[in-house]
């Protein structure tokens, strides 16, 4: 089995573009998409207080599909890099949780067109940034049951400023780092 790598980080961190260069870069990988549904993404941005849990719920669901896809192609041989994965949703349920967007009663609810992100608050933002640092510091420090399972690959890149040698050098470390494993 090779491996599966997820990339994660806040919107407009350059997870997908990391993904697409990655894939290019290395013979055998796979990159699969993000799982959103356009709609209810903008639905959240417009009113998150009354589509944060129906959306968390929602892509709990579609992360859950795109985890066993990407257990399957790891098993049939493939290197998979994931755009966000279920451990990332904790993240963004952290942040909408700490936005009062997300209420314990919210849970029992009745059951990338990424122009719909323009609205996103600044504060969200930031929120979310700070969430996806608290979880990854606590991967790092076996906080959770399945920390073990994951390696994680520290790399920091602006997108607008990225090259083609930034990106072999990138993959090239990716490479190394799951070699050593």
């Amino acid at each position: 089995m090779r491996h599966i790598v997820a990339l994660e980080g806040p919107m407009g961190a350059g997870k997908s573009e990391a993904g697409k260069q990655l894939v290019k870069r290395i013979p055998g990988s796979v990159l699969l998409p993000e799982p959103v549904d356009p709609q209810l993404l903008q639905l959240l941005y417009e009113d998150p207080k009354t589509w944060a849990g129906p959306f968390q719920v929602h892509a709990l669901h579609e992360r859950k599909r795109t985890s066993d896809l990407a257990t399957a192609l790891a098993k049939a041989g493939y290197l998979v890099f994931m755009d966000r994965s279920l451990w990332g949703d904790r993240a963004f349920a952290l942040t909408n949780f700490r936005l009062g967007n997300i209420h314990p009663d919210m849970m029992r609810i009745k059951s990338r067109g990424r122009g719909s992100e323009a609205g996103v608050p600044l504060e969200y933002l930031q929120e979310l940034s700070k969430a996806y640092d608290e979880l990854l510091r606590d991967v790092d420090s076996a906080a959770y049951p399945w920390s073990h399972a994951l390696k994680l690959h520290h790399f920091q890149w602006d997108m607008p400023t990225a090259t083609e040698e930034g990106w072999d050098n990138a993959a090239a470390s990716i490479l190394a780092d799951i070699a050593r494993r």
